[in-house]
């Protein structure tokens, strides 16, 4: 018998038998029918779906890797609600457009001297050297003048500038005297509010003119800009921060330029005051953006904190690829925190050094470095422009590296601002302060109920009643000012009744599309019937489902047809009182106007707008709007943070708003603390209403709410009172007002051409109100994890990690129930190898 050695596979055999072998254990779908047994047909089948599916999937990988690399990071609104608290005030600079007064120096004098080439001292070209870099020149005067200027340039700008006074409140509380603080800008001094120390704001080495910045009141800053404030910090900080939202929980501030006569040529074509409102923790760089306000106006401003923040995540991709900066990752030569305003400041200082030799007089400098004169304005302005080029050559064209790097700051926020304007006669109201006039008892008693609606500037020291009748509101029915109001409303003219009167902190007021005070208030809530208007209508809006579906055109509340001015709210305003008490109003001559929710009452003390008389404003309105899915709503109200309009009940008020609730819960700190309420609170049948003699109380009583809410909301000391957390449905409206002048005297003279209203002391004013767009973008409060995605992403990793799937599951519950009970019975045991 012949024996034939046993030939070895080859080696291509064996790897065909090693990676059939891998396909029948595979857990990879469709690989284990390649090493079945099977036809041809069918096992090509398989290997061109199993390529089209690797192929699929390695396109979808190589999608994404490019999304990740060019897109890494993505800018949205985040599911936490930020509240003011949070951010600091906004910094306030106010630079006088007068630079100087024709008293101390003449200018303008020394001005056309030189330009008619007469003789003038060297102190006074000295001076007029120095002036020259403040003052805006009409022409370029051909003169030797010296391209750098002396340290005594400081010395100099500070004793010729305006003569400026302010008297400042911030939180309802007058300013000390450090609160106001001097610093040098590119308008030359001017007067920052909440501004860092410089010392805080500047590295050590870089210097500054110390009797400039004498006013600071230096501490150790409390905000750190990618951390925000310290959690032990408390309600004091630096720099300050608000309270609450409102007009007396911000900043007022009463400028008076002292200045007898200022210098026309050094100044610009606007008279009165620059204000640029900024962060604290940056230089104000006046060249970006501001706005004015002019003599004898008073300006409101609400503004309204945009702030981005960084996930943790993000923060450990690099910088080039994220695109931004933290406060403490780029070092900057001069400046202590990183900021994309100091860094952009920083970089046209380094380029003005290195074209010019020197720096402007209000760019940080070290103590070596020289300051451009009048001699290097050219100079300056080329460097100015080179580094914008180069900066645009970078970043659009790829030549080369410049030297700003200024890329976004990765924690940054800045102030939207919404401003109006109103006259303000200040002689007219000093004079009727201090007119003498005795007053009888019946005056004294119309004197209480006045002084409590008035604006008073000191405190009287009288033995007045801590309380108040119910006769207090005929007093103010009776002697309130003769207001005419006549209205259009989607191209119709309105009809009577169409106004509510109503009482607010600002007395009696008049409101359109207002709900019935009987939907707002429940049944055992009082109010004067002789002020208070109501009417019989049922309202066809729910604060959560909105508009019946069978509500129709006709509505109440009215809704709009659409958007434009023809579509919106027009209305003429007439005071056809004849003479004005100046005491008894606020600095503004004119209306205040609040645009809100018509389910809730007005507070005046959060935001408003103002009307001057001869004005034509126009405001228009973009609703924001914010509703809550379905599945939100199955969530407590303590981990969705909103309450729905039926899920929290007040005591007042018949439907839940944040703002109904904040003035039920003051009414009820009012209440315990004084044992009365303000007379536009509401109130039962048997609670008093607190008088003049009450009003610290009432103060102090608001104070105490507002404490209290912050040491629970910030550092978990007690809970409140109030629990007012925001509506899970609410919507609120963004205004754009734009007004001209409007002489009705005039256009009625001139359309029915004779004199008409000459006689007359009555005062106009008209205003519009209309949407701005016909469709807007909804925010939706939705669940940003729900079950599914929940289970998606467990097993999307199990089956990353393990191979693990729904079917394997199955597999497993399979072989430790029925194949045990099967294999029990066919084989005598639970394996089918027993």
């Amino acid at each position: 018998m012949r024996v034939y050695p046993i030939k070895e596979k080859s080696t291509w055999l064996k790897v065909k038998n090693y990676l059939r072998e891998y396909c029948k254990v595979s857990n990879i779908h469709g690989v284990r029918y390649l090493a079945a047994r099977r036809s041809n047909i069918e096992r090509l089948t398989w290997t061109f779906f199993i390529l089209l599916s690797m192929c699929c999937c390695t396109f979808m990988i190589y999608k994404i890797w490019q999304k990740y690399e060019n897109n890494p990071i993505v800018i949205n609104f985040s599911s936490k609600q930020l509240s003011v608290y949070d951010v600091p005030f906004p910094a306030v600079t106010i630079c006088p457009e007068s630079k100087s007064s024709s008293l101390t120096f003449n200018y303008s004098d020394v001005y056309y001297k030189i330009r008619s080439q007469i003789k003038v001292s060297d102190e006074k070209f000295k001076v007029f050297h120095y002036m020259y870099l403040l003052c805006d020149e009409f022409d370029t005067l051909k003169l030797n003048i010296s391209k750098t200027v002396d340290e005594d340039f400081f010395a100099t700008i500070k004793e010729f500038h305006p003569n400026l006074t302010e008297v400042c409140y911030f939180q309802g509380r007058e300013c000390v005297n450090v609160t106001f603080d001097a610093i040098l800008t590119k308008e030359g001094i001017c007067y920052s509010f909440n501004t860092l120390h410089p010392n805080d704001i500047y590295k050590e080495d870089v210097i500054f003119y110390q009797h400039i910045f004498s006013s600071y009141d230096q501490r150790t800053s409390d905000f750190n800009v990618d951390t925000g404030y310290a959690p032990n910090t408390g309600i004091l900080t630096y720099p300050r921060r608000p309270y609450a939202s409102g007009v007396q929980f911000g900043f007022l501030l009463n400028l008076i330029d002292l200045s007898l006569q200022t210098d026309a040529m050094c100044t610009s074509f606007s008279r009165g005051f620059k204000v640029l409102i900024h962060s604290p923790l940056e230089v104000p760089r006046f060249d970006n953006h501001y706005f004015q306000v002019s003599y004898n106006k008073v300006a409101m401003v609400a503004v309204q904190p945009e702030v981005v923040t960084t996930s943790n995540e993000v923060k450990k991709i690099h910088p080039e690829k994220r695109e931004c900066y933290l406060g403490n990752e780029k070092s900057l030569k001069y400046f202590r925190t990183y900021t994309h305003s100091n860094c952009l400041l920083e970089c046209i200082t380094n380029f003005t050094l290195t074209e010019c030799g020197c720096v402007s007089y209000f760019m940080p400098r070290t103590n070596n470095t020289k300051i451009c004169g009048t001699g290097s304005r050219k100079c300056i302005l080329r460097a100015e422009e080179n580094m914008i080029r180069e900066e645009i050559e970078n970043k659009y064209f790829k030549k080369r590296t410049t030297q700003c790097d200024c890329k976004s700051s990765c924690n940054n926020w800045q102030y939207t601002t919404e401003r109006s304007e109103a006259e303000y006669d200040l002689n007219k109201m000093l004079m009727t302060i201090f007119k003498e006039a005795p007053l009888e008892y019946i005056k004294f008693k119309i004197f209480h109920h006045m002084y409590l609606l008035c604006d008073d500037f000191d405190s009287l020291e009288l033995n007045i009643s801590k309380t108040v009748n119910d006769d207090f509101f005929t007093v103010i029915s009776q002697l309130q000012p003769d207001i005419s109001l006549e209205c259009a409303f989607q191209n119709t003219e309105c009809k009577n009744g169409t106004f509510t009167s109503i009482l607010t902190k600002d007395g009696i007021c008049y409101s359109f599309n207002i709900l019935n005070l009987n939907d707002i208030y429940r049944e055992d809530v009082m109010f004067h019937p002789d002020i208070s208007s109501t009417y019989n209508q049922e309202s066809d809006f729910n604060v959560d489902t909105g508009y019946a579906p069978d509500a129709g055109v006709f509505t109440y509340p009215k809704r709009p047809y659409t958007s434009g001015y023809q579509y919106g709210f027009v209305l003429f305003l007439a005071d056809l009182s004849v003479e004005t008490d100046a005491l008894c109003s606020s600095f503004n001559q004119g209306f205040n106007v609040y645009i809100h929710n018509p389910l809730e009452l007005p507070r005046f003390g959060n935001s408003y707008f103002h009307i001057s008389y001869k004005k034509h404003s126009m405001v228009a309105i973009q609703p924001e709007v914010v509703i809550t899915s379905d599945e939100v709503k199955k969530f407590h109200p303590e981990k969705r943070k909103c309450y729905l309009g039926s899920e929290r009940p007040l005591k007042y008020f018949r439907t839940y708003t944040q703002s109904n609730c904040f003035l039920e819960c003051l009414t009820n700190y009012t209440l315990i603390t004084c044992g009365c309420v303000a007379y536009y609170m509401p109130r039962t049948n048997n609670t008093k209403i607190c008088g003049t003699g009450s009003k610290k109380c009432m103060d102090k009583a608001e104070e105490n709410m507002i404490s209290e809410e912050m040491a629970n909301k910030y550092f978990k000391k007690r809970i409140t009172k109030c629990d007012c957390k925001p509506s899970c449905n609410n919507w609120q409206y963004i205004t754009e007002m734009s007004e001209d002048e409007f002489d009705v005297k005039k256009r009625l003279a001139f359309k029915f051409k004779e004199p008409l209203l000459e006689d007359t002391d009555a005062k106009f004013s008209v205003m519009a109100i209309f949407f701005k767009r016909e469709q807007f973008m909804a925010l939706e409060r939705a669940e940003l994890y729900s079950v599914f995605d929940f289970i998606s992403n467990f097993g999307g990793l199990l089956g990353l990690f393990i191979g693990f799937s729904l079917l394997s599951l199955v597999e497993i519950l399979y072989f430790f129930t029925l194949r045990i009970f099967y294999n029990n019975r066919l084989f005598g045991g639970w394996s089918n190898s027993v």
